[in-house]
């Protein structure tokens, strides 16, 4: 027996082990800091981070053929070759970025399915979706997307009516950031169709005015659009393709319409800034 052999390949074991720990610690420690989401994300214009941007670091798994044509819990069929996933309770028709911590490749997918329940699983990918990020078994992943915010009005108000000894802002300092927020939610409603989500496997999540982008395509499909996204990214190797969604699809909560999904192309990926203008808006 070639125990020189046996001992090499222990090693290499070891080392893939502590490397993907440790890109593992390196960004719960960013994300503990907020310092990642300030880095990852170009929302600095619009303080859009705590309301909309969502992400974790966790455990990812996958299911394929013995649930291939099966309902979802949102009632869609499940095609192991979509660019699906399920989780444990974020809205469906959620659009998230996974990526792979151990080798950083990312997808792209849609929230249709509830699950995974073993362990400590934190979302399930489909079949493609899992192959896309080399992902054959259990992997450590991060999720990042773009979700309906949580009342923040309410939450503020609700701080406001403790004590000055017991808030930590005075109830004056909440009625003005009650205010302020309120005048950044309107700025949506007044420009509708002009701001929009940006999603991308190799670019951070971007909130991105139309005056930046050349559109390509458009779909109410997701899968059909994340198929464009491969396509026309194979073929370009342009690193400023974006699968974008309007900002106020995700912000109104209106199930009731179709979601539109769009392609486009960033004029100029590398700006610094995430969005033109904004701050003239809501000053």
């Amino acid at each position: 027996m070639n125990w020189t052999f046996i001992i090499f390949c222990i090693g290499v074991c070891l080392y893939g082990s502590n490397s993907t720990a440790q890109k593992t610690e390196e960004i719960e420690d960013s994300l503990t800091k907020n310092t990642y989401k300030k880095d990852l994300v170009e929302l600095n214009d619009i303080n859009l981070n705590d309301d909309y941007l969502y992400y974790t670091v966790g455990t990812a798994s996958w299911y394929g053929k013995k649930f291939h044509n099966r309902k979802t819990a949102n009632g869609e069929i499940y095609n192991m070759y979509d660019y699906t996933a399920a989780h444990k309770d974020l809205p469906f028709g959620t659009i998230l970025k996974v990526t792979n911590i151990e080798n950083e490749q990312s997808v792209i997918v849609r929230i249709n399915d509830r699950g995974p329940y073993s362990g400590k699983r934190v979302i399930d990918l489909s079949y493609s979706a899992a192959m896309d990020i080399g992902s054959t078994g259990l992997s450590k992943v991060l999720i990042e997307g773009f979700i309906p915010k949580r009342d923040t009005t309410l939450d503020l108000q609700n701080k406001a009516n403790y004590s000055a000894n017991e808030a930590s802002l005075s109830k004056e300092s909440i009625e003005t950031l009650i205010k302020t927020q309120n005048k950044k939610d309107s700025v949506f409603s007044n420009f509708q169709g002009e701001f929009y989500f940006g999603y991308s496997t190799v670019m951070p999540l971007s909130c991105l005015h139309k005056s930046e982008l050349a559109f390509v395509a458009f779909s109410t499909d997701f899968n059909e659009i994340v198929r464009y996204y491969k396509n026309y990214f194979s073929n370009h190797k342009d690193k400023g393709i974006f699968i974008l969604i309007p900002v106020e699809e995700i912000i109104q909560k209106d199930k009731s319409k179709e979601t539109r999904y769009y392609l486009a192309v960033r004029k100029n990926p590398y700006k610094e800034k995430g969005v033109l203008g904004f701050e003239k808006y809501i000053k």
